[in-house]
């Protein structure tokens, strides 16, 4: 490591005796060499990029059933005034399980058109820090092969709370993942959707919880007996992470034990 970065062996001992430490980062193929090595030897590794410092990333998102033809003509000149995008791209970006995300543009550019889509019916609009960014790896229920594995030499681990296959990637992490495996579903934490799903409901169902499941639902008390991991009912939809972990909590200090889903399902 002292030959790439060009230092002697000593000062970069003394470099790594220190939490966190500012390296100088090699030119090109080196620098994926070191994070790599790095990486390997279970240290967090994180670049410092000023060209993405003051940048966001916008996601759109559109309401489910909306018309996609009057959101592409609608959205279209928004869009392209800011970024060239032809109809069919932006069609098939609005498409996508976690919708349109354009990356990394002047925050002062992404707060000017997020506020023009805003006026946009049956559209969600949603912003990140680019270089702060959180992702979580999902996967189909077949799962990819030798992710799991490779997520854990690379030091992360499942998310019990959301069934993430591994949670808090940083950006470059979460782009050398999506290199390697790109089948593999990787979500900034911002933009990420959860339905919140009842699996059991602990001792039998009383009064005032029946009254709260059907407001919720609209189902009647017979399915709410009914209910068990086999046969799971669903009771939020389209919560953002922070809100369903919330509602999760507070679904278990009333005896609902629930888990969560995305959103927008796992494409086949």
């Amino acid at each position: 490591m002292s030959a790439v970065l060009n230092l002697p062996r000593a000062t970069v001992a003394d470099l790594l005796d220190r939490t966190p430490v500012l390296l100088p980062v090699p030119p090109g193929q080196d620098a994926r060499r070191l994070r790599g090595f790095l990486m390997a030897m279970g240290l967090r590794v994180a670049d410092c990029q000023p060209e993405i410092a003051d940048c966001v990333d916008l996601c759109v998102q559109p309401a489910s059933g909306a018309e996609m033809d009057t959101l592409v003509a609608l959205l279209s000149p928004l869009v392209q005034s800011v970024v060239p995008m032809p109809d069919a791209a932006l069609r098939d970006g609005l498409s996508l399980p976690d919708g349109l995300i354009l990356p990394t543009l002047p925050v002062a550019v992404a707060e000017r058109l997020s506020r023009r889509l805003r006026r946009v019916r049956h559209l969600s609009v949603l912003l990140s820090n680019s270089t702060d960014a959180v992702h979580d790896v999902f996967a189909s229920e077949t799962g990819l092969a030798g992710l799991s594995a490779h997520l854990r030499i690379l030091g992360y681990h499942e998310d019990p709370q959301t069934g993430a296959l591994a949670a808090g990637l940083d950006r470059h992490v979460a782009g050398h993942v999506m290199r390697r495996f790109p089948q593999a579903r990787i979500i900034d934490r911002a933009f990420q959707r959860f339905d919140v799903v009842l699996a059991r409901v602990n001792g039998p169902v009383s009064d005032d919880i029946a009254d709260f499941l059907t407001s919720r639902t609209g189902w009647g008390r017979d399915r709410f007996d009914l209910v068990s991991p086999a046969m799971p009912l669903r009771i939020e939809t389209g919560l953002l992470r922070a809100s369903a972990l919330r509602f999760r909590r507070d679904y278990a200090a009333i005896g609902l034990q629930t888990f969560l889903a995305l959103s927008r399902p796992m494409p086949a």
